[in-house]
């Protein structure tokens, strides 16, 4: 794993040296994606940088920026090309070393760039250079693993696996996006392609762009989500329960075995659950000795179950370890998680993340986890719920909806909570057993959408009234629903989480914390084949997990896993009541949120106050707040 860089000179306007030279500041920006070596490639317009994590190959044959055999193309790639033995006994021809970097040049050289992202098998990101058609084209995996952002600054077009690099290139500016900044306080996180800055860009998943030297970008898709699922909702799985969890078996368990081909060493990420018992149950029958497993424990004991996965880990005989998280050791992680994740990122479970990463990295170089298995396999409550909701919805008109939202507005928070019995019965499940005064005004959002589209974005927005000012309404996640009505909802619903939540909050999540220590976390879930046959399964069959836990129950006992999800929670409710209030009330006072005019800072103080007075618990609307903050002041001070 690796961090990427580089730029088009459009003006051509920096001498060799100096592109060189900047080049190298930009990719020195990533070093902790790369500590194990970094390179430079320049011609004429085109300047291609590199910071290495060698994980296949550490030799010199697996530097980069490397050149294809005939010369032509030139590639600074991050990822993993998990076939790419099988694609070199395909290709017939001698190589110099053993890494995959080697393998998808020889490819392209071969079938071409577009028949060769058919090919592969992996997670990456990669910007490859065409010295014949003095052409640039970047590309990323299909499911978003590895990251890839790009923009223009003066006349250059810019690229790079994390924002920080472009901020040493003269000319920048900075400046946040209103829109982006409106999208991160309703999901969390900046849905791609949008980015926290003006005039940038993440690439989407599956997505390819061409940048000739001429000044011209075109854009294209190789692999495309709601494709695959329309492929799999008209050609579904055939078979019965049994016949599904046999095949999806045979597919993850030959994603597994190809994801542990390293030449470092390999452990895996083990909360106890459904998807991570699973990937390090598979992989524990392929490892010769014992595999290493990594866990994380809190001192709040209603957060803390880490002794699932020491039972998991027992009964699998894995060479298990356990961190636990006080709220002193997420007080220090805090202040430096705007410079990890470079952009505003609000999920709070960033904090074990990267105290798991840091953990593990003491043993290994290379962390298999279980990502994936909610987004492709109904895990997520509200794939039930949403469908739901909206069948209960959809009897009453909308200026009726309209109405009755106005009234939830009006209800008072403790009059809410007293009625909670009353409230509890007509409530939607998913809201049942939490603070009613904290769901009335929710609930009263989802009853103002208009379509069953729209319901997706509702159900995220965790404020009432959006304190963010001068802001566009976009909703992505509603368009993307909107352009696959031919399936069922509940089918969308799983779909956008695959496309948004997925990649712009999950696997972010996890190529931030890993990367920060150097860490290569791999996600065998997340194999295009195992995605595509979820796709293809019958409704019945990707509710809850079913299949996915038919699947483990070959290798432990359901008594194990089969328990209520809990997710990775974090006390952050508590924890800013508590160690992180001081730091917390800065942030949040009206003088520093009037500093940039963003924010509304009567209706955020309001959030503030009912929240440390233990009337409601408002973390998923403070912490993304906080850590746009707290990212803001860290962006003043460079």
């Amino acid at each position: 794993m690796c961090g990427i860089t580089g730029f088009i000179d459009f003006a051509h306007s920096l001498p060799r040296e100096e592109a060189l030279a900047l080049a190298t500041n930009m990719a020195d920006a990533l070093s902790r994606r790369g500590p194990d070596g970094s390179g430079c490639w320049h011609e004429n317009t085109a300047t291609l940088a590199h910071r290495r994590l060698a994980v296949l190959d550490p030799s010199p044959c697996g530097a980069q920026p490397m050149l294809s055999e005939s010369g032509r193309y030139v590639i600074s790639y991050n990822g993993e090309i998990y076939n790419h033995l099988e694609l070199r006994q395909e290709l017939g021809q001698s190589f110099r070393g053993n890494c995959d970097t080697e393998t998808l040049l020889a490819a392209i050289e071969a079938w071409g760039l577009e028949t060769t992202l058919e090919k592969i098998n992996g997670m990456f990101a990669f910007a490859l250079w065409d010295r014949q058609e003095r052409t640039l084209f970047l590309a990323r995996d299909r499911l978003g693993i590895k990251p890839l952002y790009y923009g223009c600054v003066n006349n250059f077009f810019l690229f790079a696996s994390e924002l920080k690099a472009f901020r040493v290139v003269p000319g920048w500016t900075g400046t946040v996006n209103p829109a982006a900044l409106g999208l991160y306080l309703q999901f969390g996180y900046v849905p791609a392609p949008h980015c926290i800055y003006e005039n940038f860009h993440k690439l989407p998943a599956g997505c390819t762009l061409k940048i000739f030297a001429a000044d011209k970008i075109t854009a294209g898709n190789y692999w495309s989500l709601s494709q695959a699922a329309r492929k799999g909702w008209k050609n579904q799985f055939p078979g019965d329960e049994e016949e599904a969890a046999g095949a999806l078996e045979k597919l993850l368990d030959d994603a597994v075995s190809a994801q542990l081909l390293s030449d470092v060493s390999l452990g895996t990420f083990l909360s106890g659950g459904v998807d991570s018992s699973l990937v390090t149950a598979l992989a524990a029958r392929h490892c010769s000795g014992k595999l290493k497993t990594f866990a994380i424990g809190f001192t709040e004991k209603r957060f803390d179950e880490s002794e699932y996965a020491k039972q998991v880990a027992r009964h699998l005989g894995t060479d298990h370890r356990t961190l636990t998280v006080t709220p002193e050791m997420a007080l220090a992680i805090v202040p430096q998680l705007p410079k990890i994740y470079d952009e505003p990122f609000g999920d709070a479970s960033q904090i074990p993340t990267v105290l798991l990463s840091r953990f593990a990295r003491e043993e290994v170089t290379v962390a298999l986890s279980g990502d994936g298995g909610d987004e492709f396999f109904g895990g997520y409550p509200r794939h039930q719920f949403i469908p739901s909701l909206w069948h209960k919805f959809r009897l009453l008109p909308l200026p009726l909806r309209q109405a009755l939202a106005a009234m939830l507005d009006k209800v008072p928070c403790n009059a809410a909570n007293y009625s909670h019995a009353l409230l509890e019965k007509i409530l939607p499940g998913v809201f049942r057993h939490r603070d009613v005064g904290d769901v009335l005004p929710r609930l009263g959002n989802l009853l103002r959408v208009r379509n069953e589209n729209d319901l997706y974005g509702a159900t995220l927005f965790p404020w009432q009234t959006n304190p963010v000012l001068h802001k566009d309404l976009i909703d992505p996640a509603g368009e993307f629903m909107a352009g696959a009505v031919e399936l069922p909802l509940a089918r969308r619903v799983m779909l956008a989480d695959a496309q948004f939540y997925l990649p712009d909050d999950i696997l972010t999540k996890v190529d931030r914390a890993s990367m920060s220590t150097g860490l290569e976390a791999r996600v065998p879930l997340l194999d295009h084949r195992v995605a595509e046959f979820a796709l293809s399964l019958p409704p019945h069959m990707t509710e809850g997990k079913g299949l996915l836990k038919k699947v483990l129950s070959r290798h432990l006992p359901p008594p194990f896993f089969d328990r209520p999800k809990k997710g990775f929670g974090v006390p952050v409710a508590d924890w800013l009541r508590g160690s992180l209030k001081e730091m917390a009330s800065d942030l949040l006072s009206p003088e520093n949120l009037r500093r940039d005019n963003f924010f509304d800072a009567g209706v955020i103080e309001k959030k503030w106050r009912t929240h440390l007075s233990g009337r409601t618990d408002a973390k998923e609307a403070l912490w993304p707040l906080l850590m746009f903050l707290l990212w803001r002041e860290g962006e003043r001070r460079r």
